[in-house]
Protein backbone atom coordinates (compact mmCIF):
# COMPACT_ATOMS: atom_id res chain seq x y z
CA UNK A 1 0.00 0.00 0.00
CA UNK A 2 1.37 3.28 -1.37
CA UNK A 3 1.50 6.10 1.82
CA UNK A 4 0.80 9.69 0.18
CA UNK A 5 1.94 11.61 3.66
CA UNK A 6 2.94 11.24 6.84
CA UNK A 7 2.83 13.88 9.70
CA UNK A 8 4.70 13.83 12.74
CA UNK A 9 4.58 15.43 16.65
CA UNK A 10 7.72 15.80 17.76
CA UNK A 11 8.16 16.51 21.54
CA UNK A 12 9.75 15.89 25.32
CA UNK A 13 8.39 14.33 28.28
CA UNK A 14 9.38 12.49 31.18
CA UNK A 15 9.92 8.84 30.52
CA UNK A 16 7.72 6.34 32.22
CA UNK A 17 9.32 3.94 34.60
CA UNK A 18 9.04 0.91 31.75
CA UNK A 19 10.55 3.05 29.35
CA UNK A 20 13.23 4.63 31.57
CA UNK A 21 14.12 1.01 32.49
CA UNK A 22 14.13 -0.36 28.33
CA UNK A 23 16.05 2.99 27.60
CA UNK A 24 19.24 2.93 30.37
CA UNK A 25 17.85 6.27 31.46
CA UNK A 26 17.24 8.11 34.70
CA UNK A 27 13.56 8.64 35.14
CA UNK A 28 14.06 12.64 35.85
CA UNK A 29 15.60 13.06 32.61
CA UNK A 30 13.53 14.31 29.39
CA UNK A 31 12.78 11.79 26.50
CA UNK A 32 11.79 12.43 22.89
CA UNK A 33 8.85 11.48 22.09
CA UNK A 34 7.67 11.06 18.50
CA UNK A 35 4.12 10.70 17.02
CA UNK A 36 3.75 9.47 13.42
CA UNK A 37 0.89 9.49 11.42
CA UNK A 38 0.83 7.76 7.92
CA UNK A 39 -2.02 8.17 5.44
CA UNK A 40 -2.62 6.20 2.37
CA UNK A 41 -3.45 8.17 -1.02
CA UNK A 42 -7.38 9.09 -0.18
CA UNK A 43 -5.92 10.53 2.97
CA UNK A 44 -6.99 7.70 5.20
CA UNK A 45 -5.22 7.11 8.47
CA UNK A 46 -2.97 3.52 7.99
CA UNK A 47 -0.35 3.66 10.24
CA UNK A 48 0.20 5.22 14.12
CA UNK A 49 3.87 5.28 15.10
CA UNK A 50 4.64 6.30 18.66
CA UNK A 51 8.43 6.34 19.83
CA UNK A 52 10.18 7.21 22.97
CA UNK A 53 14.60 7.61 22.81
CA UNK A 54 17.13 9.09 24.74
CA UNK A 55 17.45 12.87 24.00
CA UNK A 56 21.09 12.46 24.77
CA UNK A 57 21.56 9.63 21.95
CA UNK A 58 18.98 10.72 19.55
CA UNK A 59 19.04 12.98 16.19
CA UNK A 60 16.02 13.61 13.77
CA UNK A 61 16.77 14.07 10.41
CA UNK A 62 13.80 15.12 8.07
CA UNK A 63 13.57 15.63 4.74
CA UNK A 64 10.99 16.96 2.14
CA UNK A 65 10.69 15.97 -1.14
CA UNK A 66 7.11 18.27 -1.99
CA UNK A 67 6.47 21.10 -0.05
CA UNK A 68 2.67 22.20 0.31
CA UNK A 69 1.52 25.40 2.23
CA UNK A 70 -2.23 24.95 4.07
CA UNK A 71 -3.81 28.49 5.18
CA UNK A 72 -4.53 28.09 9.15
CA UNK A 73 -7.61 29.93 10.21
CA UNK A 74 -5.51 31.02 13.59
Amino acid sequence: MPLSRAQSLIGARLPSREEAGLLLMPRHMPALTVLTVSCDRSGRPVELSRSASRCDRFQYQVAFNQIAVTPTTD
